[in-house]
């Protein structure tokens, strides 16, 4: 729940990125909002999302930096496959070009929806 939480008030303009320092803002902001899973894949695996996220941005034609970031973070949370997952074919298609082409608060909210249904209440 934590990282919904997080993942839901997350505004990708109120971080300063360069491509300059990229590399270490995209670890330290995945570790912030889920520590559990950043350590359980390790920054190996999180280097090689990266270098995954740019093929894709280059294949969609996306250019800012903090369009890609929120990508990587879509990804990391709901797993680099969410191309090519028919679960998430809502997410993917609609929801996830709108807010990198837009970047509005609504499509927003739609991703966050859609991570919320994959969470499991234990309390």
């Amino acid at each position: 729940m934590e990282s919904l939480n997080k993942f839901k008030d997350f505004n990708i303009n109120g971080i300063s990125v360069t491509y300059e320092n990229n590399f270490y803002n995209i670890h330290a902001l995945l570790k912030y909002i889920y520590p559990q899973r950043y350590e359980f894949i390790g920054s190996n695996a999180i280097d090689h999302l990266n270098a995954f996220a740019e093929e894709y941005v280059e294949r969609n034609k996306i250019v800012q930096i903090n369009q890609k970031i929120y990508l990587i973070i879509v990804m990391f949370l709901f797993g680099c496959s969410l191309e090519y997952n028919p679960f998430y074919n809502r997410l993917n298609i609609n929801n996830l070009s709108n807010y990198l082409i837009k970047e509005d608060s609504i499509n927003h909210d739609s991703i966050v929806s859609c991570y919320s249904c994959l969470q499991i209440n234990c309390s």
